[in-house]
């Protein structure tokens, strides 16, 4: 009795350590390093910002009186991004390192971008993602193009008040939220190439919009009524500025909302 009481505390241990090691590793996880940079303005009158994450989460905003402010998080030393301003031509770069370009991320793996940029002085922006989730909350930012390259996940972007003047997606697989409500003072020229996926358009209904839709899929477009090819609102030929937006190649649904 004694070697079977004793051989069944050993195996309670055993268990009991295991899962001790178990819920240690749960809870250690992997180690998250951190990153923060700050980069001035410098005298530019107006920048070219260019961001390419390779995946994870990436949220940009506006709103800094710097050029633009950055915290990054990351489980691989690799993955720290590169950072470069040439004052001279207003050009920023924040760069995933070139041989990542097809990271493999785990379930404990973290690479998150939290971006800030100037939203006063005139931004050229250009984003590449690759998978992941991207938030870019641009509304009320002096953008004179945006140019969003989209790989796959889930991508919102809200360009609220930001009269911008051109406008071209890329997208990839999985679901794009555009948000281009407001006030405008200038035309809008938007070239939207479809990817795999969901696409919803929130669109103005005191600014004159069309869009002209192509390729495979369904389109949603109550309170759109379709003239010449194009969906367009009632205040169409009735503004001073117009949004002109073509959406081509999409196998997933489109589907355009006009705000209240």
């Amino acid at each position: 009795m004694k070697n079977k009481h004793q051989q069944t505390m050993l195996a309670f241990l055993f268990l009991l350590a295991a899962g001790f090691v178990n819920v240690a590793y749960a809870q250690k996880g992997k180690e998250v390093r951190k990153y923060t940079k700050e980069v001035e303005v410098q005298g530019a009158k107006s920048v070219k910002v260019e961001l390419n994450q390779s995946a994870g989460t990436l949220q940009v905003s506006g709103g800094s009186n710097k050029l633009m402010e950055g915290q990054f998080a990351f489980t691989n030393d690799e993955w720290k991004p590169a950072i470069a301003y040439a004052k001279e031509t207003g050009a920023l770069t924040v760069k995933q390192p070139g041989n990542n370009r097809n990271m493999n991320m785990e379930d404990e793996d973290k690479n998150e971008w939290q971006i800030k940029l100037n939203k006063n002085i005139p931004t050229d922006l250009e984003l590449t993602v690759g998978a992941g989730q991207s938030t870019l909350d641009l509304q009320g930012m002096r953008l004179t193009n945006l140019l969003l390259k989209a790989g796959a996940g889930d991508f919102t972007v809200n360009l609220a008040n930001t009269s911008l003047p051109k406008l071209k997606v890329n997208a990839g697989v999985g679901a794009i939220k555009l948000d281009l409500t407001g006030k405008w003072s200038s035309n809008l020229t938007a070239d939207i190439n479809g990817g795999i996926g969901e696409m919803t358009l929130k669109l103005p209904s005191t600014t004159g919009v069309r869009v002209r839709v192509s390729g495979l899929g369904s389109i949603e477009a109550p309170g759109f009524k379709k003239v010449d090819g194009y969906y367009v609102n009632s205040a169409y030929k009735k503004t001073d500025h117009m949004l002109t937006i073509d959406i081509s190649g999409g196998l997933g649904s489109v589907n355009l909302e006009l705000d209240k």
